[in-house]
């Protein structure tokens, strides 16, 4: 059976503090950089989702992300490999939004589909300075490990905005890790 990671892993660079570009496109690829390096984090493209409504995958030459979401939009991602990881690890998402179409809004991770009642974790996302300015999100502790069928559901603010946010990726990251920068895709 092919894992979500194992599929992504050719895509997303993870580095301790460089970034990968590809010169033939003139653009970086999604790079997340964690100054603690790769042994206290994983991390999966959006784009990779199982299934989802309400927002579509946008892609250019450096990569693709999750985009044009709607508030009550959802992305399910089945066979994550969480790990087993000792001590309490945090979900991490990277996120982009535009000041000016948007407030941004909250993005709540269910362990399963949304039919459970309660998230596993949440976060506000605000505006980040525009839909390609990416921004490392901490959602709190995750107290999940082993391998599960994640769902993320994508809520707006009030008054409604047509989308809420951009979403690149999600991650899980050791507490106590040293706080993660990204850069691109453009």
């Amino acid at each position: 059976m092919l894992r979500t990671r194992a599929a992504i892993g050719i895509l997303l660079f993870v580095a301790g503090g460089c970034a990968s570009r590809d010169e033939s496109l003139g653009c970086a690829q999604l790079v997340v950089s964690c100054p603690g390096g790769t042994a206290d984090q994983q991390w999966w493209l959006a784009a990779t989702a199982t299934s989802r409504n309400s927002l579509e995958i946008q892609g250019r030459e450096c990569g693709s992300w999750l985009a044009f979401i709607k508030d009550g939009a959802t992305a399910r991602y089945d066979d994550v490999d969480l790990g087993m990881r000792e001590g309490e690890v945090r979900l991490r998402v990277v996120v982009a939004a535009d000041d000016k179409n948007t407030q941004g809004g909250t993005l709540s991770l269910f362990d399963g589909d949304t039919t459970t009642t309660t998230p596993v974790a949440s976060c506000a996302v605000a505006p980040t300075g525009g839909w390609f300015n990416w921004l490392v999100i901490d959602c709190g502790p995750l107290p999940l490990g082993g391998v599960h069928t994640l769902t993320f559901k994508f809520y707006g603010t009030t008054p409604p905005a047509p989308y809420v946010f951009n979403l690149a990726a999600f991650g899980v990251v050791r507490t106590g890790s040293p706080d993660c920068t990204v850069t691109g895709p453009k």
